[in-house]
């Protein structure tokens, strides 16, 4: 695997959980000054690499997607959170990273609140809200996540 020790600073690679992660809607809160018709269904896959530590969720993520304006994006991230339950969990943290398919070509950082609310090996809603930054709009996003082994 490429540069484990990297991995390991966040996550214990060998303790960690894998979830495909299946991107499909998204829901912009606060229009541009142009009101920009946004691309609201986005679809794409990711994977999720995420670690349990006495309910204290910590992951790391990468996946594609088709983004706000009908360009394919691609990001890398992770999150932190904490989970209130076990079988039947609600996880509330944050998620933060980097994606490309933007303006300029150059990848952009994000960084937002998230709820997710799952079945332990079976399958987890998440619930991510960024803010508006700039001219760029506040947007609720939604995916489902299918952990397996």
């Amino acid at each position: 695997m490429a540069n484990k020790g990297l991995i390991n600073s966040v996550i214990d690679i060998d303790k960690a959980e894998p979830s495909l992660m299946v991107h499909g809607t998204s829901k912009h809160l606060s229009g541009r000054v142009d009101d920009y018709d946004y691309n609201e269904k986005n679809n794409g896959f990711g994977i999720e690499l995420e670690e349990n530590r006495n309910k204290v969720i910590r992951a790391i993520e990468a996946g594609g997607f088709e983004n706000s304006y009908g360009d394919t994006s691609f990001y890398v991230g992770g999150k932190l959170a904490k989970r209130m339950g076990d079988k039947v969990y609600i996880d509330v943290g944050a998620k933060t990273g980097l994606v490309s398919g933007y303006s300029n070509g150059k990848p952009k950082p994000y960084v937002g609140g998230l709820v997710s609310v799952g079945v332990k090996d079976f399958v987890k809603f998440n619930l991510m809200y960024t803010p508006k930054y700039k001219k760029d709009p506040a947007v609720l996003m939604m995916n489902l996540g299918i952990p397996f082994k």
